[in-house]
């Protein structure tokens, strides 16, 4: 269910998605789209659990992992046996490079290793990585959102050509981006501060959702009536 944006009468595009319903094996997910008074936006189930994980699965649209997670990598520059400690996702130059979770920039810079980098904090346990930008997007000290942009695919410092080189750290050690995240925890839900908000906002999704169901629930009863009776 989202939104159409009319003027004068004419459709001049679609709005914001308000809420969704995916039924998989019997089992139906639905989640509804949630405003803060701060204007920030989450999706949440009916209960207000968040129905997104706090860290995407991969900071950007990639083609391939040209690089993974390994110990004894042989270093494609210097031809040496080097700690690989996070994954290199090839990418065309430019591409959009996203922060993996909400956080703060705690390091932005170049090193003649590293390129343009960006370095994330997400709490106490967490922190992200961007190796080898071409051009960054934001500056230490600032706050992001989950995928926002942080900055652009690049080569720049060890690099052989246009890559992301991601880490990702739990409490200071580094983990295999790729498998750590199933161990991760959702996104935060709805505080009980917020609780009577989101209930008055999303009141009326769950009507018009209750409605199509219903709606949905004749059309089949009809056609399936109509199949027998032929």
């Amino acid at each position: 269910m989202y939104e159409e944006q009319f003027l004068d009468d004419e459709k001049t595009g679609n709005g914001p998605i308000l809420a969704a319903q995916f039924t998989n094996r019997g089992e139906t997910y639905t989640a509804y789209r949630y405003t803060y008074a701060d204007g920030s936006i989450g999706y949440y189930n009916e209960e207000g659990i968040s129905m997104r994980k706090a860290f995407l699965r991969a900071p950007l649209d990639f083609s391939r992992i040209s690089s993974g997670f390994n110990l004894k990598r042989l270093h494609p520059v210097f031809k040496t046996t080097r700690p690989h400690r996070g994954i290199d996702y090839a990418a065309s130059q430019g591409t959009p490079v996203y922060a993996a979770g909400d956080g703060r920039v705690v390091e932005a810079g170049y090193t003649k290793a590293n390129g343009n980098y960006v370095f994330i904090n997400h709490g106490s346990s967490y922190t992200t990585k961007y190796l080898h930008l071409h051009k960054r997007a934001v500056r230490k000290g600032q706050k992001v959102k989950q995928q926002q942009t942080i900055g652009w695919v690049g080569s720049t410092g060890y690099a052989t050509g246009p890559h992301l080189h991601y880490e990702f750290l739990v409490n200071g050690v580094h983990r295999n981006p790729r498998t750590v995240l199933k161990s991760l925890p959702k996104a935060k839900s709805i505080d009980d501060g917020n609780k009577d908000r989101f209930l008055a906002q999303i009141t009326g999704f769950q009507m018009q959702l209750a409605s199509y169901n219903n709606q949905r629930s004749l059309a089949k009863a009809t056609q399936a009536n109509a199949s027998s009776t032929l």
